[in-house]
């Protein structure tokens, strides 16, 4: 949660607050909701994708979806939270968790971790600042305080 000075407003300055909360990033003026932006999808393994879609149109069972995906998590694939976890069930759960969300689309989404400001063109005590938010997959994300759209971002 930090205080920053998104925006200079004619005659002062207001202060505004953002909280980070999983892929979200809330921001609130005058203590009112005031914006929200998301982190944008990470890019899904293509093998993965495959075996979800092709156990969508029901060419695989359950158990061939699991060799699929345990094959993928042995050789270092970043897999789904999906798959992760259908990895992780029983073999008596895994046919309900099968049919439940094989039509569901597939999507990685990755969570803040860490937020920090940045000034954008001084650093004067009441300037304008950009934020700075960590994600759990290694990136880092600025935040233009004037659009909310991603400036940049740094991963490695």
């Amino acid at each position: 949660m930090y205080h920053v000075y998104l925006a200079l407003h004619s005659p002062f300055v207001s202060k505004d607050l953002a909280v980070a909360s999983g892929p979200n990033l809330y921001v609130y003026r005058n203590l009112k909701p005031y914006f929200k932006f998301k982190l944008p999808l990470l890019e899904l393994c293509a093998e993965e994708e495959d075996a979800w879609r092709r156990a969508e149109k029901g060419d695989i069972c359950p158990d061939e979806l699991f060799k699929e995906l345990e094959n993928l998590h042995r050789n270092s694939a970043q897999l789904t939270v999906r798959s992760l976890k259908f990895l992780k069930l029983k073999p008596t759960e895994s046919y309900a968790f099968f049919e439940t969300y094989r039509t569901v689309p597939l999507k990685r989404q990755t969570t803040a971790t860490c937020m920090t400001k940045m000034y954008r063109h001084q650093s004067s005590p009441d300037a304008v600042q950009c934020l700075v938010v960590g994600t759990e997959d290694g990136a880092l994300y600025i935040i233009d305080p004037i659009t909310f759209n991603a400036l940049t971002k740094v991963s490695w």
